[in-house]
């Protein structure tokens, strides 16, 4: 699968307050940490459809969570607009 995200590795988000790791799989599966720091977290899994060069779906089963769009990636970071605001990610092995 063809994908504006870099599959087999680990996106961590750069947040004082939120935990976000993504690991992205060539088949279109997503294994997701989302939470709180020093708080709850849960580990769902979702898949992933890409929409253009610079944007993907993120799902769960029939409903989509979150639309990535103006993806970009500088180095080992990738930054992405999710819901109105600008995230960035390291990018690990």
């Amino acid at each position: 699968m063809t994908t504006v995200v870099p599959a087999d590795c680990t996106l961590e988000l750069v947040s004082e307050t939120a935990v976000g790791q993504y690991r992205f799989g060539p088949d279109g599966s997503v294994s997701v940490t989302i939470g709180m720091k020093d708080g709850p977290v849960c580990a769902p899994a979702w898949v992933y459809r890409v929409v253009s060069d610079t944007s993907i779906e993120l799902w769960r089963e029939e409903e989509r969570l979150e639309l990535w769009t103006e993806i970009q990636r500088v180095d080992d970071t990738l930054h992405v607009t999710c819901r109105g605001s600008r995230l960035t990610f390291r990018i690990s092995p």
